[in-house]
């Protein structure tokens, strides 16, 4: 049975009075004496986190430390510092005011997936339309004309052009994009050796001013596991060994679309007989950047009792209680527009929640089941708009990065017949040589960018472009290359 008072309706002064009540000073004193209450005694702890940022004026020198983790929502995370895969974006809730939105990986059926995934498949629907230009077809969002309004607020999570060129061009809106956390030790500088602690990778870091006028850091949370992912799961390939034996050397090159992320072993690449053969050349960065550079295979007894950043605590998935503070006005809009029921869905998803955390709390009340809900909705101070040198790293290519895949397969049979068909080679393939491919990632025109290769798969190397091939990887047991169809002998 449930907990909550019920008032008969006796009479009309019945009402009346309790109405008078309800818009008191007295209730609404007990309202904010109870919320605070439970603040105070159910507060997130989060830390102040340090950022290390990817830059194109210099290489970044990271050490990764923490355990390796595949890209699937069932994949098991043995450490909470652990590297960590996240849906992370900026948006306004109903009020106007900013807040972070945490989301999951997508799930295999879309039909059970979470409830802002639903949402946004049904608001961003596409039809894929043939274009009479390029004879190829492309995804068209088809409700961005027959319902403009609440396009726009998902598609842009409610920031306008009002709010400035930089927030509003680069907002990310509800379909967060998917970011990579990673603890590492930064080599540029001695703040992890001062303050015996890692750093978080992150796409971007600026210096800025608070409205106090003290120096301040802005960073983008993470690094964009799209264009990220793939390099760093072939240096690892490559290597075959765990990177915590080695620094790894990240250069961006590139302009816009086309910025792209390099990964090196720089241990192995900038030794005196790696530099002697030349081999150093591939990263492509000055000399004076191997100083930073640890040839130590292991991490130091000093760096192994480095504290990490716990990303679980850190990055909370946003739980539905706060979904429904912040969003429930939008969602109720969504639902009048479409003829769905979204809210009806998010309220049996609230009361699950609360009836789940209490019963894991037993000695808690529901007002501090919500606190604590509310608090994984982490508010932080917004980024400075009028001078988008304060903002984060905003690259052309994050405005269009959003026709990218969303999530990788995990076997061929789970290709789409759109990415096979970028395989000119793929015909010629036996089942065993399909097994391999895990993924076939696509640019944003719909071209292919390379090939994802299972654990399993044999050593790689690349179709000989001086042979007329395409340049791209694929294992040395094949006898054609599945990008290009180019034979091998």
């Amino acid at each position: 049975m449930s907990d909550e008072v019920i008032y008969s309706r006796a009479s009309s002064s019945d009402d009346d009075a309790f109405n008078e009540w309800l818009n008191s000073e007295e209730k609404k004193a007990a309202d904010k004496k109870a919320a605070k209450e439970a603040a105070e005694n159910y507060s997130s702890d989060y830390d102040d986190i340090k950022y290390v940022g990817l830059s194109k004026e210099h290489p970044t020198i990271v050490r990764f430390v923490g355990n390796f983790v595949e890209e699937d929502p069932l994949a098991h995370r043995k450490n909470p510092t652990d590297m960590k895969f996240m849906h992370i974006s900026k948006i306004k809730g109903d009020d106007g005011k900013p807040f972070y939105l945490y989301l999951p990986l997508r799930g295999d059926d879309p039909e059970t997936d979470h409830l802002i995934w639903r949402i946004v498949d049904k608001v961003l629907e596409k039809e894929w339309i043939k274009d009479p230009k390029t004879g190829k077809k492309k995804g068209v969002e088809i409700h961005a004309e027959d319902h403009p309004e609440i396009y726009e607020m998902v598609k842009k999570g409610g920031y306008t052009p009002a709010d400035g060129e930089w927030p509003y061009k680069c907002a990310r809106g509800w379909k967060a994009p998917e970011m990579l956390l990673i603890n590492c030790i930064d080599r540029r500088d001695d703040w992890c050796k001062t303050n015996k602690h890692t750093k978080l990778l992150s796409k971007s870091v600026k210096e800025g001013v608070t409205k106090d006028g003290n120096p301040t850091e802005y960073a983008e949370k993470g690094v964009p596991a799209y264009g990220f992912f793939g390099p760093l799961t072939q240096l690892r390939k490559n290597f075959k060994i765990g990177w915590e034996h080695f620094d790894v050397v990240i250069t961006r090159t590139g302009d816009g679309t086309d910025t792209v992320n390099n990964l090196f072993n720089g241990t192995v690449s900038a030794t005196p007989e790696a530099v002697k053969a030349g081999f150093d050349k591939s990263m492509g960065i000055d000399p004076s950047e191997y100083k930073y550079i640890s040839f130590e295979n292991d991490l130091t007894d000093e760096e192994l009792t480095y504290q990490r950043y716990d990303l679980d605590k850190n990055f909370k998935e946003t739980s539905y209680f706060a979904i429904k503070k912040h969003l429930y006005k939008s969602i109720q809009k969504i639902d009048l527009a479409f003829d769905t029921d979204f809210a009806k869905q998010l309220d049996s998803l609230v009361e699950e929640e609360s009836a789940k955390w209490k019963a894991e709390h037993p000695k808690k009340d529901e007002k501090a089941a919500e606190s604590t809900a509310a608090e994984s909705v982490k508010v932080e101070a917004d980024i400075p708009v009028d001078n988008p040198a304060d903002a984060p790293s905003f690259d052309k290519m994050e405005t269009v990065q959003e026709s990218a895949p969303v999530r990788r397969v995990v076997a061929t049979s789970g290709l789409s017949a759109e990415k096979i068909a970028v395989l000119k080679g793929y015909s010629e393939l036996t089942d065993e040589e399909r097994s391999y491919i895990k993924d076939v990632v696509l640019k944003a025109d719909g071209s292919l960018d390379h090939i994802e290769w299972t654990e399993n798969a044999p050593a790689l190397l690349d179709c000989p472009e001086s042979d007329g091939g395409c340049g791209q990887l694929s294992p040395n047991s094949l006898k054609v290359c599945p990008c290009c169809g180019k034979h091998f002998a």
